[in-house]
């Protein structure tokens, strides 16, 4: 994907309960991308155990999801642990 020029993603929690970040953290890590090289699409509000959107779209909700998705990228991202 990458060497083909594919540098966006999309991920969720709703996908895999949110292993889809990890995984995508992961093999970013793995080789080596810099951050600035990528672009990584989140979305907040998703039930993964029912397969429900929006169910709890609060705003606490909503930061808590999306904040989870930004740790995730930042801790497979940062160039002090590569």
């Amino acid at each position: 994907i990458w060497e083909s020029g594919c540098n966006a993603f999309d991920c969720a929690r709703i996908y895999g309960d949110g292993e889809c970040e990890y995984i995508l953290g992961d093999w970013l890590k793995s080789r080596r991308i810099n951050r600035e090289e990528v672009i990584v699409v989140t979305k907040g509000g998703s039930a993964p155990q029912s397969r429900q959107w929006a169910p709890d779209i609060s705003e606490e909700t909503i930061r808590s999801e999306l904040d989870t998705s930004l740790k995730v990228r930042r801790d497979a991202l940062n160039p002090s642990t590569q």
